[in-house]
């Protein structure tokens, strides 16, 4: 529900388009063999609610939202690591972190949640270190906000290449 929330640049999702996102989400659990069956999209809707992690209007057009924005981009940022942790490996992920997550304005606070949840998950290391780098070469000032953020271990990590493009870009900035 967030990625979409954040994909179609809005906090909250038609009841329709809430649907959709459950059942293909449900649908991919299946495949992962984390679920036996999907559940009723109304049913996730509604348990989501009641435990008052959505809102939903209604009317002659419902819809559902996040509690709270953040509450939406906290689950995004877990979409960011995901995708982070595929782009070392796959260039596809690469092209989808460079062009729809990093390069979106839209897409700052779950980057910069993933980065900060990094201190939580020690395999996170190297995917957050190639995530701020390759910010560098998009947004130079939102990889420094980045880095701020960051463990530092991704810094003692980063730090000669990050000082490289600096050294490099000085004097075409001068």
């Amino acid at each position: 529900l967030s990625v979409d929330m954040l994909k179609k640049q809005q906090t909250e999702l038609s009841n329709d388009d809430a649907r959709r996102a459950v059942n293909r989400e449900a649908r991919m659990l299946v495949e992962e063999d984390f679920l036996s069956k999907a559940p009723d999209a109304s049913v996730v809707l509604e348990t989501l609610r009641d435990h008052h992690l959505l809102l939903e209007h209604t009317g002659a057009d419902p819809s559902f939202r996040f509690q709270h924005q953040l509450i939406s981009e906290w689950y995004a940022s877990d979409e960011v690591r995901q995708v982070a942790l595929k782009a070392l490996t796959d260039e596809d992920a690469r092209r989808r972190l460079d062009r729809t997550i990093i390069d979106r304005p839209e897409w700052t606070e779950p980057i910069l949640l993933s980065v900060e949840r990094s201190y939580q998950e020690a395999h996170s290391i190297e995917a957050v270190s190639y995530m701020i780098l390759r910010a560098i070469g998009i947004n130079p000032g939102f990889a420094a906000d980045l880095i701020a953020v960051a463990p530092s271990k991704v810094w003692r990590e980063i730090e000669p290449t990050v000082h490289a493009f600096v050294d490099a870009w000085r004097p075409v900035a001068k």
